[in-house]
């Protein structure tokens, strides 16, 4: 996996041609640089959730605590979590994301 694409290639002919493959290879480093930064974003903002109940969910966006009278059955907990954002975890906790902005 260490091993660079002027490797593979061999002796490259063209002075051109090894100017092209460096360029490839800092272009593809760069990229997986990138990859690994956003890939470290996005763990961080799953560190940094709440865990909330229903009750909390409902003051934290203002739905009013009457809400179950329109939606019934499993798709109370469906429609909460759209309306928010937050993942429904079972009975009455909901994992809410710091990012999701109320």
């Amino acid at each position: 996996m260490g091993d660079t694409i002027a490797q593979y290639l061999g002796d490259t002919p063209s002075p051109n041609l090894a100017d092209r493959v460096r360029e490839l290879e800092r272009i593809v480093s760069d990229l997986f640089a990138r990859v690994a930064g956003a890939n470290k974003t996005a763990v961080q903002s799953i560190a940094k959730s709440e865990i909330l109940t229903e009750a909390e969910l409902c003051d934290r966006f203002n739905i009013p605590h009457n809400w179950r009278s329109s939606v019934h059955g499993w798709n109370a907990e469906h429609w909460l979590s759209r309306k928010t954002g937050a993942v429904h975890l079972g009975g009455d906790r909901y994992r809410l994301n710091t990012t999701t902005k109320p």
